[in-house]
């Protein structure tokens, strides 16, 4: 349904912005915080009508950047927005989370955030139901051990992959976005179930944050490369500064990781056709992939794994399938994910490189000094 009026402006009624107050819910506010709130109704808005992920983030970083001003705020109009938020859906409440988790300043957070659990839990209960299992028990795991075998990435030539030509039946798991404070240990837990391994793709400033993370994926067993500085849309940068933003990107997660392999993912797979042959002369294999979960846009954790299991079979039963771990619907949904990938006998693939030392970010500089 592309047309969604978003209840948090339910108060608002005809407010003139030539007045210097106007009246909301009982409070006076003066024209700045009417526009505050107008704002955030924009910013809903437009997170409704989002046609892809590229689209989707920028809502969701501009949201995070209005909230910032939260600790200014007065607090009968943090009340007041809190009051407007009862009435969104429970999927944007899920996107609510994701955008307070930097900011302690709203006090409906919480309550927000035991809404969503409480959502996601009834969904657990559902899918237990619908798939006939127990969830989250770990005897489950026990029984669908996934097998994995290795793809040797011949980096000197600075492949590009979509599929990687994988044969039917084997499929490569990657997870973009991260490390997140805490999704992403509860999706190596559950990788950890079910044996399974992927190819993790992390942004720089995230990594050099929780470095911590970032290193435990790699001791877990799992691929580590890069996807930029700081997940900006490369594509709108000049050749030089989006080389500049790769490099930077992968010597954090390098730091971070302490052993990245020479593997890149392009923000939104958002690249030029100079930028996409940089990359393949530092040399670096650049990812891109032929199964898109869209797990951003589908909250439903049940939804998600019908929709992984559609793609999955339209692209032919193989390919690089893309998932993100900073989504609390990914995590969720993935039980079901790998549980459904092993009844049907499905092979996991994780990508190493054939040089298997790590990477000095320094090997790129002499290459890229214009």
């Amino acid at each position: 349904m592309k047309k969604l009026i978003i209840s948090i402006t339910s108060a608002i009624v005809l407010i003139s912005i030539q007045s210097e107050a106007r009246t909301l819910k009982g409070a006076s506010f003066t024209r700045f915080e009417i526009e505050k709130i107008n704002a955030f109704t924009r910013g809903f808005e437009a997170l409704d009508f989002a046609e892809d992920y590229h689209q989707w983030g920028e809502e969701v970083e501009s949201l995070k950047r209005q909230f910032e001003d939260l600790e200014q705020m007065d607090t009968s109009l943090k009340r007041s927005i809190c009051r407007n938020f009862q009435g969104l859906k429970i999927e944007e409440k899920v996107t609510l989370t994701t955008i307070l988790e930097a900011t302690q300043e709203l006090p409906c957070k919480v309550q927000i955030q035991k809404e969503v659990d409480s959502y996601f839990e009834s969904r657990e209960v559902y899918a237990s139901k619908l798939f006939g299992i127990e969830y989250g028990r770990s005897a489950l795991e026990e029984d669908f051990k996934l097998p994995v075998v290795d793809f040797e990435v011949p980096v000197n030539e600075g492949p590009f992959y979509v599929h990687a030509g994988l044969e039917r039946g084997y499929i490569a798991i990657t997870v973009d976005d991260g490390p997140h404070p805490t999704r992403t240990q509860r999706l190596l837990d559950i990788f950890e179930e079910f044996q399974a391994k992927a190819t993790f793709f992390m942004v720089g400033q995230k990594a050099y944050t929780y470095p911590e993370i970032a290193r435990e994926v790699r001791l877990a067993g799992h691929s580590v490369g890069s996807h930029s500085l700081d997940h900006s849309d490369l594509r709108r940068k000049s050749r030089e500064d989006a080389m500049v933003n790769i490099i930077k990107g992968h010597t954090l997660v390098n730091i971070a990781s302490q052993g990245v392999l020479p593997f890149f993912r392009f923000p939104y797979g958002s690249m030029s056709r100079e930028q996409k042959q940089d990359v393949s002369e530092l040399p670096m294999a650049n990812f891109f992939w032929n199964i898109d979960t869209l797990d951003w846009k589908i909250k439903d954790p049940v939804e998600l794994v019908k929709y992984t299991r559609k793609q999955i079979e339209k692209a032919g039963h193989r390919g690089i399938i893309l998932f993100h771990d900073v989504q609390e619907q990914t995590v969720r949904a993935m039980p079901l994910i790998l549980r459904e990938l092993a009844l049907s006998g499905y092979t996991l693939v994780l990508f190493k490189a054939e040089r298997s030392e790590r990477v000095d970010s320094s090997d790129f500089d002499s290459k890229f000094q214009r």
